[in-house]
């Protein structure tokens, strides 16, 4: 299974003329986040998403109101798409990390160290694993990566865990040596993780042994991804790296001049990231060669995405912006 982020298809054809042109800022579609989309949305399902809005701002408060001041801050909320109604509200603690479909199933971690296994349907607990050994309670913010029979996330104690996925056993686990708060790539039967020291590792799928280690030299937030036989990874350095997946030796580097906080997309033979510094950049994947520099009204904090053979892209200006193929 190769990780989500990589896109293959007729949605990876983004790029249309090469060079530092590459998409163009779509000025028909720069939509207020969750508000009634243009053309390229379907109307009923953007008016769903704006009454999902409102209802689960009002699923928060009546949870507060209901529990007091002892109260978490977060709950699970399952929402019809098309109608925006609540399917089903769960109480799993304060949450920071996305959740994982897998196996229809749901799985995520909270900030007090417990990571479930959840009935996609029902919201029902299957199972709960804690943190071993967590007397200092730290917490799961990274989102977890699933195949097969097994799950994988990082964790505040520094440690990558590997779970069965059907009964919430502990496989096993790998001290990477400082907190992780990204998600794991799995891809070419390893795991791929950074951490907070900027020690970037890969670790054996099913034994959880370490294959290789990287000093990237600055701390790491974003998430890898994979593709070509490589992993892909910025620093809050600047630094977007990529490594040979089987050694971990490095096969590039390039400077974009700030904090890269989110995990990149890749579409064909180009990674899109985005840095805190408001440029969108389009990275040749062989080389590092730049193929899009891009300023946006906004600090991107979150990983672009694809859809519709467009390029996706959300900023902290609460601005979704689209980007489509250069016409020539």
């Amino acid at each position: 299974m190769q990780h989500a982020r990589q896109v293959h298809g007729s949605e990876a054809e983004l790029r249309g003329d090469r060079g530092l042109g590459g998409p163009q800022l779509d000025g028909d579609l720069a939509l207020r986040l969750l508000s009634v989309a243009q053309q390229e949305i379907d109307q009923p399902l953007a008016r769903a998403a704006a009454r999902l809005r409102v209802e689960l701002a009002d699923q928060r408060l009546d949870a507060r109101r209901q529990a007091g001041d002892h109260a978490p801050r977060e709950a699970r909320v399952a929402f019809d798409l098309l109608e925006g109604r609540p399917l089903w509200r769960r109480n799993y603690g304060d949450l920071e990390a996305s959740p994982l479909l897998h196996t229809q199933k749901i799985f995520v971690g909270n900030t007090e160290g417990a990571f479930s296994c959840i009935v996609r349907t029902t919201g029902d607990q299957l199972w709960k694993y804690e943190l071993p050994v967590n007397a200092r309670h730290k917490g799961i913010r990274s989102s977890a990566a699933g195949i097969d029979t097994m799950v994988v996330f990082g964790a505040e104690d520094g440690f990558l865990y590997a779970l069965n996925a059907d009964r919430g056993t502990q496989v096993w686990r790998h001290n990477t040596g400082a907190s992780i708060v990204g998600s794991p790539c799995i891809a070419n039967g390893n795991v791929y993780i950074g951490n907070l020291s900027g020690t970037i590792c890969g670790v054996d799928l099913r034994s959880g042994k370490p294959r290789w280690q990287f000093e990237a030299g600055a701390d790491i937030y974003a998430s890898p991804s994979c593709a070509d036989n490589k992993v892909f990874i910025g620093t809050s350095g600047g630094i977007m790296y990529a490594l040979d997946a089987m050694t971990g030796t490095l096969v590039w580097k390039t400077d974009l001049g700030s904090v890269i906080n989110s995990s990149a997309v890749i579409a064909g033979d180009v990674l899109y990231v985005g840095t805190l510094k408001k440029m969108l950049f389009g990275l040749n994947i062989v080389d590092g060669t730049p193929v899009l520099k891009q300023e946006v009204p906004g600090r991107i904090k979150t990983s672009p995405t694809v859809a519709r053979g467009r390029l996706f892209v959300a900023t902290d200006e609460k601005l979704i912006l689209s980007f489509r193929s250069a016409t020539r």
